[in-house]
């Protein structure tokens, strides 16, 4: 989601091309480091963090804290934004969307943050929309339901790839497999029933032809009923479309009930956790997801690989587990908003034109990214690499 110029390269030797100094260092947690009566020094600029890191969603909202953390230290470090540090105030929503709302509310009424990044799912992003257009705040989703920024809203921009992308890829490989039949199989959620939707809309297009479709509450613990019917309906492949753990659980049903068809997967699953949950059960599925899971695998002329190289190596030698695309949606939402806090400041409307008419071409984690007014995701196809998990790591899969 930003500039003109390329980025291949180490992130912050652009620290977004921006110089300056004095502040106090980026803060996070509950709305630490805010001074007195909610307004920022006028050495910083404060960005809101809304995002999911306990919870059923904690292996999507935890690299995201880390990322946003790891981020704005990087930043202030090598002289903040135009002459201004980023004071980075985080929330947890526990995967609770009515908590969720009000951690907005605070950042928006009582912090006063020249902008929000987060919505780590999209029952969430989805339900803090209203307020954000409400307050008039630039908004930078982590969250992927195509409706978040489809049709465009003029405050919210989203950087993961939407469902159009992700299921346009899933239909693709299965047409390029002969595969015309499928059984459906996806979380209850807004994640899992925007995946439907986009399927139901784009299947017709390829020939191919959902023979069942079930789902599932994202708390459950066992699928075997439902993939007992599709299993029954007798599909040449089978898709899954959520997050870990209901991914994971499917999964290792899937595996149980001897299925001998393709295992598909959205981008929902593209953390180690989802590896560590389902061990030798998941080998073999197939999926589109971000770059980052198969970075070292990409050929040295595509734009990304620099910049995933090193987000990858940063991260796990600060923190000391595995990157993944969720925390990658959150590095490019950073150096986004950064990147407009530098050039224009912390004014709410300055922020948002400068991200909608000024990005262009930013490589980043999740894609390179163009917006303008009629597309606030800003993403093609090309955001997205086919992977394949093999003897338990993520493998590129050769088209």
């Amino acid at each position: 989601m930003i500039k003109k110029f390329r980025m291949i390269i180490p992130t912050l030797a652009l620290a977004l091309g921006l110089a300056g100094c004095g502040g106090s260092p980026a803060s996070s947690g509950g709305g630490q480091g805010a001074s007195p009566g909610g307004g920022a020094p006028s050495d910083t600029i404060k960005i809101g963090a809304e995002l999911s890191v306990t919870g059923p969603a904690s292996s999507l909202g935890r690299p995201e804290r880390d990322t946003l953390q790891m981020v704005a230290d990087e930043i202030n470090a090598s002289g903040g934004v135009g002459g201004k540090k980023l004071q980075l105030i985080t929330y947890d929503d526990e995967s609770n969307p009515t908590k969720a709302v009000l951690n907005l509310k605070k950042l928006l009424d009582q912090d006063h943050v020249s902008a929000v990044i987060g919505g780590t799912t999209s029952a969430i992003s989805l339900g803090l929309i209203p307020t954000i257009e409400q307050a008039q705040v630039p908004f930078f989703s982590l969250a992927a339901d195509q409706r978040i920024a489809t049709p465009v809203k003029p405050w919210v921009f989203k950087l993961p790839q939407g469902d159009n992308l992700v299921v346009e890829r899933i239909l693709a490989y299965l047409k390029s497999q002969n595969i015309t039949k499928v059984g459906w199989l996806s979380s209850s959620d807004d994640f899992g029933q925007g995946g439907k939707n986009t399927f139901e809309a784009l299947a017709p297009k390829f020939g191919i032809q959902g023979v069942a479709f079930e789902s599932y509450v994202p708390t459950d613990k066992d699928m075997i009923p439902q993939l007992t019917r599709i299993k029954n309906a007798n599909p040449q492949a089978v898709i899954i479309y959520g997050i870990p753990p209901g991914a994971s659980i499917a999964t290792k049903n899937f595996a149980q009930l001897g299925f001998k068809v393709p295992l598909i997967h959205s981008h929902g699953i593209a953390n180690q956790d989802f590896l560590t949950q389902t061990g030798s059960a998941s080998n073999g599925v197939v999926f589109p997801a971000s770059k980052l899971l198969v970075a070292n695998q990409l050929p040295d002329t595509d734009k990304q690989k620099a910049v995933l190289l090193k987000y990858k190596d940063d991260f796990e030698k600060k923190f000391g587990y595995p990157a993944n695309a969720f925390g990658g949606h959150a590095w490019d939402a950073i150096h986004i908003v950064a990147k407009a806090v530098g050039a224009v400041g912390g004014d709410h409307q300055k922020i948002r034109d400068y991200v909608e008419n000024n990005t262009k071409d930013f490589v980043g984690c999740t894609g390179v990214f163009t917006f303008n007014p009629a597309d606030h995701n800003g993403l093609t196809k090309e955001a997205l690499a086919l992977i394949k998990v093999v003897d338990g790591k993520w493998t590129l899969l050769q088209e």
